[in-house]
């Protein structure tokens, strides 16, 4: 499977596991996307990948678990903020974006 995705954590894997990331252009993010469930959890990032992608991104905010096979696409901007909270379309499209790919692979010993 693949996702659209905005972050990622250790916790979103069901096990041990291989994983292979690499950063990849905003064209071929945009490329990519076509065909990835969304699990994006905020709708400001959503309505912005919107415009990145071409189509209609709806946010959704689901707790992932990914397998070996399966793909994640990433956006992520490029800043933090010092607490937890969102950020606004202003903060989004003024940062530098980070676009990625990330394949989870069976563990080989």
């Amino acid at each position: 499977m693949k996702y659209l995705v905005n972050a990622f954590s250790p916790a979103m894997l069901s096990g041990s596991c291989n994983l292979q990331y690499k950063e990849i252009t905003r064209i071929e993010f945009a490329m990519y996307a076509t065909e990835c469930k969304v699990a994006i959890s905020h709708e400001v990032t959503a309505n912005l990948l919107s415009q990145i992608v071409g189509f209609e991104v709806k946010a959704n905010r689901v707790n992932l678990k990914v397998n070996p096979g399966d793909i994640l696409l990433g956006f992520t901007p490029g800043f933090r903020c010092a607490e937890a909270r969102e950020f606004t379309r202003e903060e989004i499209e003024n940062s530098p974006h980070k676009f990625w790919i990330l394949e989870i692979h069976k563990e080989v010993i």
